[in-house]
């Protein structure tokens, strides 16, 4: 019989094969980061939506229900144009009747608008420019 080689792998082998599986899981972890970062958080898209929500409907009571309103587009006033809710370009802007304005800057709320409907206010916010969530202020 003869005897067959079997090839030997030497240390420096053993390390070459160790530095390409670490750069290997290093270039797969670098991507999945990358497509992370890009990708908001679902979570924190949501929570932006029920903080919208919650600030417009603690606004909205504010008001007498008996008072006069406007709605346009992207803004609900009160007493002719007084006390308006506007959002514009990712900011929401409350003034109150006691005369305190409010900002709020937000991160994945690409617009927010409002229109009547059978009596109703509506209000929609579209997000991350795909998602749209609706609910109804009064």
């Amino acid at each position: 019989m003869e005897k067959q080689n079997k090839p030997k792998v030497s240390s420096k082998d053993i390390i070459i094969i160790i530095f390409i599986i670490s750069l290997t899981a290093l270039i797969i972890t670098f991507i999945n980061k990358m497509f992370e970062e890009r990708e908001p958080r679902t979570e924190l898209i949501h929570e932006e939506i029920i903080n919208i929500k919650s600030f417009v409907l603690h606004w909205y009571q504010e008001f007498d229900e008996d008072e006069l309103h406007t709605v346009n587009r992207n803004e609900i006033s009160f007493s002719s144009g007084k006390y308006p809710l506007t959002f514009a370009v990712n900011r929401l802007r409350a003034v109150f009747p006691d005369g305190k304005a409010i900002f709020i800057v937000f991160n994945y709320i690409d617009y927010l608008e409002f229109y009547q409907s059978e009596g109703e206010i509506v209000a929609v916010i579209s997000y991350h420019n795909s998602g749209r969530y609706t609910f109804v202020v009064k």
